[in-house]
């Protein structure tokens, strides 16, 4: 198996004998970009999209669970992003420094443990609830950083990965955000999901069950803005 996801992906429309053009529409990604990820110029396109296009591939090629997850994988991980390639919203390439190595101005972002986020709600207070600090050139006051502690967000968010998120930040539809569980005082990373009357916590790993959002029982901290892609 290619382990580029953007050859991965070119192999298997070669196999399907359909055209660029079938698949960029069946997943709704105008064709010029669809060209440009099949080039690797493009980062992957977001999950759902990559789990569309695995179902019109599986029409015509024998797709193993084993490839599919593999191909998701694949996907999630070229999906950060890196100077030469455009990038999805919510993720920014980033890396801890030691503030004796920075010569910019820089921020100090509480880091508030998971099973801590809780103490947001009932404090409103970020510093209260802080554990240690991070540095970062983000300035804003509402920012805090946690880290991911499930794989109910695979292949977007890995356990063991530092996110920011801001509280007074308004969240809406498709964004990822930290949420808070009323009753058992529990915090988790989901996406936010608005179908009108419904509204749905969503998890990426289909292992997972989604969580119908009641606002009596559920409270969302706020939206994740970005990501550090490494902890080196």
């Amino acid at each position: 198996m290619e382990r580029k996801f953007y050859l991965r992906l070119s192999n298997l429309i070669e196999l399907s004998s359909q055209t660029k053009r079938y698949f960029s529409k069946a997943i709704g990604m105008h064709e010029t970009h669809f060209s440009s990820m099949l080039k690797g110029r493009l980062v992957p396109p977001p999950y759902d999209q990559c789990v569309k296009l695995l179902d019109e591939l599986s029409k015509y090629v024998n797709i193993s669970p084993e490839e599919r997850e593999e191909f998701l994988r694949l996907a999630g991980e070229e999906r950060i992003p890196d100077k030469e390639k455009p990038f999805i919203p919510h993720v920014i390439k980033s890396k801890p420094i030691r503030i004796e190595d920075v010569g910019i101005p820089v921020n100090k972002v509480p880091f508030i443990p998971m099973e801590k986020v809780y103490n947001i709600y009932t404090t409103n207070n970020l510093d209260e609830c802080a554990t240690e600090y991070m540095i970062s050139h983000l300035g804003y006051n509402d920012l805090f950083t946690t880290k991911v502690t499930c794989d109910s967000m695979l292949y977007e968010f890995r356990p063991g990965e530092i996110v920011f998120i801001r509280t007074k930040l308004l969240y809406k539809n498709d964004d990822y955000v930290i949420a808070i569980d009323l009753e058992s005082k529990e915090s988790f990373l989901r996406q936010y999901k608005d179908y009108g009357e419904t509204k749905v916590l969503r998890p990426l790993n289909p292992a997972f069950k989604e969580i119908f959002f009641d606002n009596k029982r559920y409270k969302i901290v706020g939206p994740v803005i970005g990501k550090f892609t490494s902890m080196g």
